[in-house]
């Protein structure tokens, strides 16, 4: 069993803690080798409740003539440490350091001589890559247009090939993690010269690429017909999308959630190892419609607006027609469209409805 002076020394490295110390001024730690209360430094006499290196993880004793478990012992003499304190602030600190943010992973194949090609892309939390400078881009936007990150890339069209090392190609492998903030709403890559290459809708783009590569084999029912229904939900949230119908690509998220997680296998076997399974399906909807949720427009209650886009027009009255004669309780029934309060959708209501129809042109 490992000791616990190596996990402590690699929990420490990632707080950003070095290698080995400044033993010329009696341990102490070089600038910047700090983890909230923890002390580096070589111990002289008696230590209570602690570690030595050589110790199983399970047996403490008191600790006499060690170095502290960052560094290297000078002598024989002197055994790396560390006291149950200690052990306690770094292992807490692993467990109450903020999560690393959202990343959306982009991949695409850029060519000097032909169009942008998309490729799959991920979303998971992690660092974001860094890129600094570029004569390419990638700039996140928010619903209303609104610039929320842009970052810097260049394309390498070079490629290490043995024997005869680097080689010049056509083509250039996109792959760049970055911050992925809620508000998110648009997703555009930049060529030289500010060139727009594509722009794309990124809960729409996840949402494809996460579930058209499921294998029929997955789903318990009609694995052909299931599959089928699945890929036209998703064609229908593209649709509604692109047609800015947000608050309907949700209510259809909604209704895929609900169906994806009656229709999927718990476990499917897959010949791809990137193909989710369901268990990373269902957050990846629930993320999604977290993120439309903050694309959703207040509209106001506008009476006559039957269809709840703020206004009255051509749309409403169709909207009317399909529910005029229905009564509470039958398909079809709009019950915004009932001005008199009755049980049915009747030309009273029709009457209602087109004095404010008029009244707003």
């Amino acid at each position: 069993m490992d000791s616990p002076l190596v996990t402590a020394h690699e929990l420490a490295h990632t707080f950003g803690v070095d290698e080995g110390y400044d033993t010329t001024t009696c341990g102490s730690p070089k600038p910047g080798n700090s983890v909230r209360g923890v002390q580096f430094r070589p111990f002289n006499g008696s230590l209570p409740s602690g570690w030595k290196f050589s110790d199983p993880v399970s047996i403490m004793r008191n600790i006499t003539n060690a170095y502290d478990f960052m560094n290297n012992p000078r002598n024989d003499t002197e055994e790396p440490w560390i006291n149950s304190n200690t052990w306690e602030l770094l292992a807490d600190g692993l467990l109450t350091t903020t999560p690393d943010p959202q990343l959306l992973m982009i991949n695409a194949l850029i060519s000097k001589n032909a169009p942008l090609e998309l490729q799959t892309w991920y979303s998971f939390n992690g660092i974001p890559d860094i890129s600094e400078s570029g004569t390419h881009s990638i700039v996140l936007k928010d619903k209303d247009g609104a610039v929320i990150n842009a970052i810097p890339f260049e394309p390498n069209y070079s490629v290490a090939l043995e024997p005869i090392g680097l080689a010049e190609m056509d083509i250039s492998l996109l792959s760049l993690g970055v911050a992925f903030p809620i508000e998110t709403a648009l997703v555009q890559i930049f060529g030289a010269n500010n060139e727009l290459l594509v722009e794309v809708d990124p809960v729409q783009k996840i949402l494809m690429d996460s579930f058209t590569e499921i294998p029929p084999h997955c789903f318990i029912g009609s694995p052909n017909q299931d599959r089928t229904t699945l890929i036209n939900n998703l064609n229908q949230i593209k649709d509604l999308l692109e047609g800015g119908n947000v608050m309907g690509a949700k209510t259809k998220l909604q209704e895929t959630g609900i169906f994806v997680a009656s229709a999927l296998l718990d476990e499917c076997e897959v010949e791809n190892p990137l193909v989710p399974k369901k268990e990373t399906l269902l957050p990846i909807i629930d993320d999604s419609i977290k993120r439309l949720n903050v694309r959703i427009v207040q509209v106001p209650d506008v009476a006559g607006d039957l269809d709840g886009d703020g206004d009255i027009d051509m749309t409403d009255f169709q909207a009317f027609q399909a529910t005029f004669g229905k009564c509470e309780g039958q398909a079809g029934y709009n019950p915004k469209a009932n001005f008199d309060s009755d049980t049915c959708i009747t030309f009273v209501d029709y009457q209602t409805w087109y004095r404010l129809f008029t009244a707003q042109q």
